[in-house]
């Protein structure tokens, strides 16, 4: 992008290198069609389960870890009053999905990765999604799985306002959420801190 360093982190661009290396995943594409910065950063980030973001302030990515850790707790404390929802889909969402890659062991070939939901006999309603720079049949599976369990696990959209002074997460963050009206558990803030010997109560 001609960037200067002081425009992009680095440390995250990093991190999400080691991530890519940890996992095999490559990007592998010949550029033929006219495509704009943004949207190239953008297919090289989702090989990774990753997406661009300027959420630092400068050019970085993030990405959807297996290992990924709680970066925030939401509470009825935290949260503002009346604003938190739960929205279900109640529309049929893809039972299966119909990956397609281009194959670098089938002599760069299209070929069609199929998976489906684990609890079905038969799968009714397909999707077709393809990977741009995808040319591994493993990674062309993970990727296949990481959106067909979107489809499957997230079928309802968590939605609450908070006060800046709470804001210490950003996107992609994996948070735990708790309130009583779902029956989730229950919460609060921190008033006072004990320490008996060692013993913080």
């Amino acid at each position: 992008l001609g960037l200067q360093d002081s425009m992009i982190d680095i440390e995250s661009l990093k991190g999400f290198m080691y991530w890519c290396w940890l996992k095999g995943f490559t990007f592998d594409y010949y550029l033929d069609t006219a495509m704009s910065c943004g949207e190239v950063l953008d297919a090289i980030a989702a090989v990774g389960l990753g997406s661009i973001t300027w959420q630092s302030g400068k050019l970085g990515v993030v990405w959807a870890s297996d290992d990924q850790p709680i970066q925030g707790v939401v509470n009825m404390a935290t949260m503002k009053a009346k604003s938190f929802s739960v929205s279900y889909q109640t529309i049929d969402t893809a039972d299966s999905l119909e990956y397609q890659y281009f194959d670098r062991d089938r002599e760069y070939s299209w070929q069609t990765l199929r998976v489906s939901d684990p609890t079905l006999e038969t799968a009714l309603n397909p999707a077709r999604i393809s990977g741009m720079g995808v040319t591994m049949q493993a990674h062309a599976a993970v990727l296949a799985r990481f959106h067909l369990a979107q489809s499957i696990y997230q079928r309802k959209d968590i939605t609450f306002d908070t006060d800046l002074e709470h804001l210490t997460y950003k996107r992609m963050a994996l948070l735990a959420v708790t309130h009583d009206v779902t029956q989730w558990g229950y919460g609060g803030r921190v008033v006072e801190v004990a320490d008996n010997s060692g013993v913080l109560t």
